[in-house]
């Protein structure tokens, strides 16, 4: 009877080491984003690229990278001179995702995106055409919803009624701390002295 108290007693204690086993191991294939699903905080821009070649400062460079055409100063051919406008850093633009849970108005599931667009005018020295005056912020309000998986799901968007065209695509994290925002938005493009709709991805990083 000892006996069969000690054999029951040894395999109730396995079957527990078996089980914390199992579940440790499940817990290591679980996705990061599924044990700490948490996207509420503030974020900067670090990067914003375009789908299509566009020159946005009218110096004839045609680029994707628009995020270092926005931060480069731009230069006059002969006199290798910046012009005298403040340059836009879109990093120092902050966008703001608030808290999922509580009942007050600032905890309610709300991503506010802000992010730099050109401000085009017409050239002040009298001769037809366009040129740029400087970079202007503008924002895309949204309630999101996060599935288990930390999937986000944007919806009721409501955006710069300057910017009609400008829209949200989709969202899509890449860790728990950065995320990437796929947009439409209409920017005018000097190569063809136009405005023009095209798809940007600008990538966002986590600061609190």
């Amino acid at each position: 009877m000892k006996q069969f108290k000690v054999n029951n007693l040894f395999i109730m204690v396995l079957g527990l080491l078996l089980f914390a086993s199992c579940q440790k191991d499940d817990d290591k294939n679980l996705p990061t984003d599924v044990k700490y699903n948490y996207l509420p905080g503030k974020y900067k821009i670090t990067a914003i690229q375009s789908a299509q070649l566009i020159d946005l400062k009218g110096d004839g460079k045609l680029s994707t990278d628009l995020y270092r055409q926005m931060t480069e100063p731009i230069y006059i051919d002969k006199e290798k001179k910046a012009i005298s406008y403040p340059v836009t850093d879109p990093g120092n633009i902050l966008s703001e995702i608030r808290p999922v849970n509580g009942f007050g108005q600032q905890d309610i599931p709300l991503a506010i995106f802000w992010f730099p667009l050109p401000d085009i005018i017409q050239k002040l020295d009298g001769s037809q055409g366009w040129e740029l005056d400087n970079y202007t912020s503008s924002s895309i309000s949204c309630r999101y919803e996060l599935d288990s998986e930390g999937n986000v799901k944007l919806a009721d968007m409501k955006g710069d009624s300057r910017y009609p065209f400008n829209k949200i695509n989709s969202l899509d994290r890449e860790n728990l701390d950065i995320f990437k925002l796929y947009m439409t938005v209409n920017l005018f493009d000097f190569s063809i002295n136009n405005w023009a709709l095209t798809d940007v991805v600008i990538t966002f990083e986590r600061i609190g």
